[in-house]
């Protein structure tokens, strides 16, 4: 089996993400999947159950804190965050662990950053 770029992942489309304060009360909306108009049933079901590999295969890579890949950059656990939402995933433990990952790097002025590490990149992990 081919392993699916984490491109692609990242490319399933965009999710309003909101960084507001890390409330414990802050719950994250899922979105329905989008239905495409002129598409054949084949191909949506050929392309959910490739978005169903997808997020497993995310699911599996994610760290015990919430986290994938360096956590010095919130910003590589925000994108799979996004591609697991925007894709309909079920699994909310996953979700509320990388949302609370992401928001425990959120400053008051709104960027997102982890202080310190390589000058925090904080226009690259914010956008």
């Amino acid at each position: 089996m081919k392993k699916m770029p984490l491109v692609f992942v990242l490319s399933l489309g965009l999710v309003y993400f909101s960084a507001c304060a890390a409330d414990e009360k802050t719950e994250l909306t899922i979105p329905q999947p989008a239905q495409s108009a002129g598409v054949g049933e084949s191909a949506r079901n050929e392309a959910r159950a490739a978005i169903s590999r997808a997020m497993d295969w995310l699911q599996k890579k994610q760290n015990a804190d919430g986290s994938w890949s360096n956590t010095n950059f919130p910003a590589l656990t925000a994108l799979p965050l996004w591609a697991l939402v925007q894709g309909g995933s079920e699994n909310k433990d996953a979700m509320d662990r990388a949302a609370k990952f992401v928001l425990a790097h959120a400053h008051d002025d709104g960027s997102i950053f982890q202080d310190g590490k390589i000058g925090g990149l904080r226009n690259y992990n914010t956008a």
